[in-house]
């Protein structure tokens, strides 16, 4: 008895975990990432541990602990995946692309803006 629960918990959490994937995949995908850029599979897995009240200096160090790098790597290159984004799009498209108001002048959004940004149309 006690197997089948843990059988169809984790059947439960696997159900759960793909349904994350598909959201993310569906929020951030349409930005088209650039694939070939390390911060870009960072911004997924942050994607995938981000709530509402994380702060970004301990989703940094997260993300660093499981690949081995120190924090501000994570930071730069996730700086630099998300100044690909800006770079590769018209402001016409990130107008329709990111349904939160950019502040006028700024080039680009902070680390913390975009993600957090993301993460509420994840909830």
């Amino acid at each position: 008895m006690e197997e089948a629960l843990t059988t169809a918990q984790a059947t439960r959490e696997e159900a759960v975990k793909a349904e994350l994937d598909a959201r993310i995949n569906k929020v951030f995908g349409k930005f088209d990432p650039p694939a070939n850029m390390i911060g870009t599979p960072y911004i997924y897995y942050i994607l995938h541990i981000i709530e509402p009240d994380s702060k970004m200096e301990d989703l940094y160090a997260i993300v660093a602990e499981e690949n081995g790098v120190k924090p501000s790597y994570v930071k730069y290159n996730i700086r630099s995946a998300i100044g690909r984004i800006w770079d590769d799009h018209t402001a016409e498209e990130l107008a329709q692309l990111y349904p939160f108001p950019i502040k006028q002048g700024k080039d680009r959004l902070t680390n913390a803006e975009f993600l957090k940004n993301l993460e509420s149309l994840l909830r």
